[in-house]
């Protein structure tokens, strides 16, 4: 055949195919795109494409899309036109902390921040005060006069004796001194509902010691709360009163680390005003703003939880 008419061949068979090509190239496929910008080598094409490329094919050249985090890969760039071209890049995870860890961070902390301090006492408190630094704290039961509503305030001079629990620590920093806090719920016992509370605190100093027997005195301050009987009835009343109380302990060792505990208090409720009340003599009202004085013994237990 005449070599011009196989190249004519040629050239019919070119512009057969070429089209094929262009559809190819120019939107025929989801994964390419348009033809813009300059060539690309197909070595650094991904190989997640269903054909092989052409070293000859113009490529777009977009920049790369930032997609926010995810927990596997953090932020990465990913390219416009191949879902899965993220993964060729070397990317350093960044991911944010899971709820889990976070919990764990907040548990952390609130155990650093409440029983940092207890160790520390336990630790350094000796060392500072030449190692007699102790805690001891306890329970006992308590029988107290009300002084309301009573002929007496003697410990045992009400008719109406209020019992109830109470919880106490001591901290000694010293050997004869320390401090103290309680709080008493003289809550059985009261006629029609009557019940004292009190919440004390203040220092305490060791007069004598005979072997294993202790004994202090102490001045406490703080708060007194009282419902007198048949609340809220007419003449009755509930609130609570500025406190303080002079008294005095016994502590017996048992064991070092147990000890009974003895002790006497007299509060005084100096802005405590009761009900008023008629007098049919005069027709007037009388106040009543003579304070309250109530007292009594309690008897317990006390454990001995840091110290030599």
């Amino acid at each position: 055949m005449d070599p011009r008419g196989r190249r004519s061949l040629a050239d019919v068979a070119q512009l057969v195919e070429q089209p094929i090509r262009n559809r190819q190239v120019t939107g025929s496929s989801p994964v390419v795109g348009s033809i813009t910008g300059p060539p690309r080598k197909a070595s650094s094409w991904p190989k997640s494409l269903p054909f092989e490329p052409m070293t000859t094919w113009n490529l777009p050249t977009a920049d790369p899309v930032f997609y926010p985090f995810n927990k596997n890969m953090g932020q990465v760039p990913k390219h416009p036109l191949d879902k899965n071209y993220a993964h060729n890049y070397e990317v350093t995870p960044g991911r944010p902390p899971s709820k889990g860890e976070l919990s764990l961070f907040k548990w952390a902390a609130i155990f650093t921040l409440f029983f940092a301090p207890a160790a520390s006492f336990a630790q350094a408190a000796p060392a500072t005060v030449g190692g007699t630094a102790t805690f001891w704290a306890g329970g006992e039961i308590s029988s107290f006069n009300p002084d309301y509503s009573c002929s007496s305030n003697k410990p045992f001079g009400c008719n109406s004796q209020l019992v109830g629990p109470a919880a106490f620590f001591d901290m000694n920093v010293r050997p004869k001194w320390g401090i103290e806090g309680e709080a008493r719920w003289l809550h059985w016992n009261g006629p029609g509902g009557q019940i004292e509370s009190n919440y004390l605190g203040g220092g305490r100093y060791r007069v004598a010691r005979y072997h294993r027997l202790d004994a202090w005195v102490k001045l406490l301050v703080g708060a007194g709360l009282i419902t007198t009987p048949n609340y809220p009835a007419a003449g009755s009343l509930k609130g609570s009163y500025f406190a303080y109380a002079p008294g005095g302990t016994l502590d017996f060792r048992l064991t070092p680390r147990i000890s009974i505990r003895g002790d006497y208090e007299y509060q005084f409720w100096p802005s405590f005003a009761g009900p008023p009340t008629f007098n049919s003599t005069t027709g007037t009202f009388v106040q009543h703003a003579d304070g309250l004085t109530p007292n009594g013994f309690s008897l317990g237990v006390t454990y001995k939880f840091l110290g030599p």
